[in-house]
């Protein structure tokens, strides 16, 4: 400073003391906090790992732009290639060069950056985001000192500088304009920052929290809590994980709950936990039975939405985003859902509810007793219905009781698309249709009065119920069970189309059954590929 003034004669006193501009805030940041745009929230919470740079306005510096903006951009162009889900926050107090800040928007949606970069206007303290950041840069052309990095490294957050002057100590410099320097400096240290490790108890749970969010947890509406309910799906549990961790829509909390599996499942989910970007926990107990600890997930989270995912299926990356907005645009609704992917143990795609599953929006009562009924891996719950309702832990078939309860509270809003997938495999509870169909019977025969449903409409319903199993019964082979429901149901039988079917099925050859069904699967695999490709190709699945 003191060579600066003294080559542009400047004359300074004899006796001159350079104090250090910083000064610690002792403001704890809530009311900065509290003011953050929720679309900012929502940013911040979400993204992985999250930097923060920050201008007082767009500005050029001998034809250059002075705050690097440009370079951040490219930044997270480059970073993006390994982290799909790193954001950088630039708050800006002044926008100030217009045509060049819509420029740089061009080039952020050129690049495919929407997601991943975002401009907070007119905000006045940044500091307390900084709490919040994996890294924060300053690629300034030139600069005074850069109280932010001052800022940023007093409240914990490592600092990527230019070394357009001398900086606060402990930040870390490149080169200034150099691109590449720059590029290196910023994965030196993302790749040394961890997520705070896991503390564990001897028996009862291990707890895994990104405590660098717990901060703006207490600062925003927790919006959809989810709970993954696991047992025995070591092979699967971690495309499971990794499908919620990959929403676009991040889950403000979630919570695994190992329901004594004998697998290696706890380790897995312990290790994938650590790259969790939201807060989350893992609780290690003995066998309880899936409706218990569904109702535990309940108890120990506090989202306006709940969605649970059982260990071996998975989710689409917009799952949470469009099931929250259509609740958000259906506050009569108790829960949303949609048609679902059926994959199989190697994740290839096999069939799609879109192909015969006909679902109704609205009222679902009607729906429910026929019995068609949501797969669980669509459905996201209001909370506040669901925790009149809660799951039966007297019964098996946990979700089918629950949506007739939810019926009579509300509706049940429907949106088409496919967003999840459900895995059928042998271990699958739902294969042993036999049971499932039992299960329903009484279900019906136990919510009928609660549904002001006759004896003789129950009859009536249930006789259709049988048949429809019995349809279910011949297309998987098992002509015998078929034929004896069908004769002793044809009343419940919808159509004579539907008695002609059931004809033919049973008259049908096995072998020429199965080579239909070989065929039809072929044609799905074909039409869906994995479920990878069908996430990659964004196919539309309804005709």
């Amino acid at each position: 400073m003191q060579s600066y003034y003294a080559e542009h004669g400047v004359v300074l006193p004899r006796e001159t003391r350079l104090l250090n501009p910083f000064l610690a805030p002792t403001d704890p940041g809530e009311s900065c906090l509290n003011s953050i745009p929720a679309e900012v929230r929502e940013f911040v919470a979400s993204r992985q790992p999250l930097i923060i740079g920050g201008a007082w306005s767009i500005v050029f510096y001998r034809g250059i732009d002075l705050y690097g903006v440009d370079m951040c951009v490219d930044l997270v162009a480059k970073l993006k290639r390994k982290y799909l889900r790193v954001g950088l926050l630039f708050a800006l107090a002044d926008i100030g060069d217009q045509s060049y800040f819509r420029e740089i928007q061009r080039r952020i949606k050129d690049l495919d950056l929407e997601d991943n970069f975002h401009f907070m206007t007119h905000q006045q303290e940044l500091w307390p985001l900084f709490r919040l950041a994996d890294l924060m840069v300053r690629p300034t052309y030139s600069d005074g000192f850069g109280l932010s990095v001052a800022e940023a490294l007093h409240v914990g957050c490592p600092a990527v500088a230019s070394d357009a002057c001398i900086r606060a100590p402990g930040a870390v410099t490149f080169r200034s304009r150099n691109a590449e320097d720059f590029l290196r400096k910023c994965e030196q240290i993302l790749e040394a920052s961890t997520l705070a490790g896991y503390a564990s108890t001897c028996e009862i749970s291990l707890h895994a929290c990104a405590e660098r969010l717990r901060p703006m947890a207490k600062h925003r509406e927790p919006n959809v809590s989810v709970v993954i309910p696991s047992y025995n799906h070591a092979r699967f549990v971690e495309k499971c994980l990794r499908s919620v961790i990959d929403q676009k829509l991040a889950p403000a909390e979630l919570i695994v709950i190992d329901d004594g599996s004998i697998d290696d499942s706890p380790a897995i989910v312990e290790r994938v936990l650590k790259e969790c970007p939201v807060p989350c926990e893992l609780i290690v107990r003995k066998h309880k039975g899936l409706c218990a600890t569904l109702n535990e997930g309940l108890d120990n989270t506090r989202g306006k939405y709940f969605a649970y995912l059982g260990s071996d299926d998975v989710w689409l990356p917009a799952f949470l985003k469009e099931r929250v907005r259509l609740l958000e645009s259906r506050p009569d609704s108790v829960l949303g859902f949609g048609h679902c992917l059926i994959i199989d143990d190697t994740d290839r795609v096999i069939d799609c509810t879109d192909r015969w599953a006909h679902y109704v929006d609205g009222q679902a009562r009607e729906m429910l007793l026929l019995p068609v009924a949501p797969f669980s891996p669509t459905v996201v719950y209001r909370r506040k219905a669901l925790e009149r309702q809660r799951w039966n832990e007297d019964i098996s078939l946990e979700d089918y009781d629950l949506y007739l309860r939810l019926s009579m509270q509300g509706e049940f809003a429907f949106d088409p698309p496919p967003l999840a997938a459900w895995r059928r495999h042998r271990n699958n509870t739902s294969a042993q249709f036999d049971s499932m169909m039992n299960a329903w019977l009484e279900t019906q025969k136990r919510v009928a009065p609660k549904l002001n449903i006759s004896a003789r409409e129950l009859e009536k319903i249930q006789r259709g119920v049988r048949w429809r199993c019995a349809e279910d019964f011949s297309r998987l082979g098992q002509k015998r069970t078929a034929s004896s429901l069908a004769v002793q149901n044809v009343g419940g039988a919808p159509s004579a189309t539907s008695i002609a079917r059931m004809l033919i099925r049973l008259i049908m050859p096995r072998w020429v059954m199965r080579i239909r069904q070989y065929f039809r699967r072929r044609h799905a695999e074909k039409r869906y590929g994995s479920i990878a490709e069908y996430m990659s190709n964004s196919v539309n699945l309804r005709n």
